[in-house]
């Protein structure tokens, strides 16, 4: 088997599990809770208003899949994958450990390494960047580009979950 084809199934994989995550938080597919019970969550996770980082969280994943799967502009999917991941790990996965029977992080780290590993090697042969000749992007400068991006937007969510969460408990606590 080539590389091109190997890369066509990491992509395929990760796309359309992607897809299916915001696809479950947007419209309650495939079992998913959809917008008013992701909003829910995020708003019990801190992100305020809920319904807002809902759709942003989801739009996001969805995105993700779909330029992943398809294989075009594949390190801004790979940007959007890794920072979402990131946020979850960071306010859901984190404090149970790195393997995903006690809740922990693994399976989220398991797709960032795959989204990646894209963002290196680029979409391969087999791919709508290739046919176009557009959004073909890889090597180092992409994953360098992919992480630094990743990095500014896990921070960023973070702190904007923290803050919400303090901004929430001063209030409740200035009313007592």
């Amino acid at each position: 088997m080539d590389a091109g084809l190997g890369i066509l199934l990491i992509r395929l994989v990760g796309g359309v599990l992607l897809a299916g995550h915001g696809a479950q938080q947007l419209f309650g597919w495939f079992g998913g809770n959809g917008l008013t019970g992701t909003a829910r969550f995020f708003d019990r996770l801190g992100w305020r208003p809920g319904l807002r980082y809902a759709v942003l969280g989801g739009s996001a994943n969805l995105l993700a899949g779909v330029l992943l799967g398809v294989g075009l502009f594949t390190v801004l999917g790979a940007a959007l994958a890794v920072t979402m991941m990131g946020n979850a790990i960071g306010a859901v996965y984190w404090r149970h450990g790195l393997w995903a029977q006690r809740g922990g992080f693994e399976y989220p780290l398991t797709l960032v390494v795959l989204v990646l590993s894209v963002a290196v090697t680029g979409p391969g042969p087999y791919s709508v960047a290739a046919v176009t000749g557009i959004g073909r992007f890889a090597g180092l400068p992409a994953l360098a580009g992919t992480l630094l991006v990743c990095a500014v937007g896990v921070v960023a969510g973070q702190w904007l979950r923290r803050h919400r969460v303090t901004a929430r408990g001063s209030e409740q606590a200035s009313t007592r």
